[in-house]
């Protein structure tokens, strides 16, 4: 399959008012297809755009734009890694995607194709469209697959990490009942303060039962979207872990939405329609310009064409705008707990050892270690909810796919076919 490439022209800033100004940021540009030869091979200097409805710059995804490979948690890229490699409806989306691409090229060198192509080559441009959209769709789903596998892989290290803090502090917490029962028999307290200390040891004792179980349901999660077993990545994953310091800055510059692959795979699609309409440069322009579509001139397929296009890319902005908020409120977020937290072990610890030396009542150090530890949860439920945001920032950006995703090769299912198994697609 020839690379495929396509122009999309960022949108001027989108003002209220008429569907004039509504229309004002719609913006399709057509890659330059070639008129003899394989309709896959590279286009030539005889290469003529299908429809030119705006200028616009070509943006590609850049070379950060898997952005798991750059955020320092080596055991998240093997996952996401395997993750897309195994994945079975993308590997049957690429089986798909290179059949459509050998239909193209057989069609490409019928005769009577090639010929017809010498005085009409819209049905060719048309046909290629689709297939550039196949492929911006393809390259979507995995980078959709990405952020899911990341998402899970946090929510299981952060499953993992309030169930180490639990066991960790099963200890303490027998240790404070131990303490209470020796002063409540030496008379030097109530037996109420045993009966405190026995409340909080078996408050954690059902919570520690609690987070395991959350802690093999989203590890089973994450093994689903993987492609391996649940023992195996919970072998993986060791006994121990954290949720990773992942975070990202929203740009403070207008949206550039030029890179994501659902907005690509509109644009072809939709050039592909306006091309089989056989609409023209001009009633695309006047569309664009907001003029009425009950005007003869101006066919519907373009005034139609137009309202997608604008809705859509309102509709990238809205998701880019909530994804840039998310991650601004989840950093103040962990900033507050930072501070919250800030001193809260030395008070627990002040408050243990007043009690131990009789200076303290156990109802204050009962408070110091329950606030301590909601606020030590509610820091990894943070950290976690900052990760999260983070990544869906980078996948409404577009990141999360590059240009070589749009040429599939042989998927790990097909070439496992060869041996005897089956890839079975809907």
């Amino acid at each position: 399959m020839r690379k495929i490439d396509t122009m999309l022209a960022r949108p001027a800033p989108e003002s209220a008012g008429t569907r004039a100004t509504r229309l004002a940021p719609v913006v399709f540009v057509a890659a330059a297809l070639a008129l003899s030869g394989c309709a896959s091979g590279p286009a030539d200097s005889n290469a003529a755009s299908a429809l030119a409805l705006a200028p616009g710059s070509t943006s590609h995804p850049g070379e950060d734009a898997l952005w798991w490979q750059g955020i320092g948690d080596a055991m998240l890229v093997h996952l996401v890694e395997t993750g897309l490699a195994t994945n079975r409806d993308l590997a049957c989306s690429a089986t798909a995607l290179r059949n459509a691409d050998a239909r193209a090229q057989s069609r490409s060198r019928r005769i009577d194709t090639q010929i017809t192509r010498l005085f009409d080559t819209r049905g060719t441009d048309a046909a290629q469209a689709e297939l550039r959209a196949r492929a911006y769709r393809y390259a979507g789903r995995r980078a959709a697959l990405a952020r899911d596998i990341a998402e899970a892989y946090i929510a299981a290290r952060r499953a993992q990490e309030v169930l180490a803090l639990r066991s960790h502090l099963t200890a303490q917490f027998e240790d404070n009942t131990e303490i209470a029962q020796f002063r409540a028999e030496a008379g030097l307290v109530p037996g109420l303060d045993s009966g405190l200390a026995g409340s909080l040891v078996a408050l954690n004792a059902d919570e520690l039962r609690a987070a395991r179980t959350r802690y093999l349901e989203r590890v089973s999660d994450l093994a689903g979207l993987v492609g391996i077993d649940a023992e195996v990545l919970a072998a993986q994953l060791g006994e121990t872990g954290a949720v990773p310091d992942i975070t990202a800055m929203p740009s403070p510059d207008a949206p550039d939405l030029a890179a994501r692959p659902d907005l690509r795979a509109l644009e072809q699609a939709l050039l592909a329609q306006l091309i089989r309409a056989k609409v023209s440069q001009a009633e695309i322009d006047r569309a664009l310009a907001g003029e009425s579509a009950s005007d003869e001139e101006i066919p519907a397929a373009a005034d139609s064409a137009a309202a997608r296009w604008s809705d859509a890319q309102g509709k990238a902005r809205a998701d880019l705008t909530r994804s840039a908020a998310a991650v601004t409120t989840a950093a103040q977020r962990q900033a507050d707990l930072e501070k919250a937290l800030a001193g809260a072990d030395k008070r627990v610890e002040a408050a243990r050892l007043g009690y131990r030396n009789g200076t303290g009542d156990i109802a204050t150090l009962y408070v110091a270690e329950a606030s301590g530890l909601g606020l030590t949860e509610a820091r990894v439920s943070a950290r976690a909810d900052l990760a999260r945001a983070a990544i869906r920032l980078w996948t409404a950006q577009g990141r999360g796919w590059t240009m070589a995703d749009l040429e599939p090769p042989i998927s790990a299912q097909e070439a496992a076919s060869t041996n005897g198994e089956v890839l079975v697609c809907d």
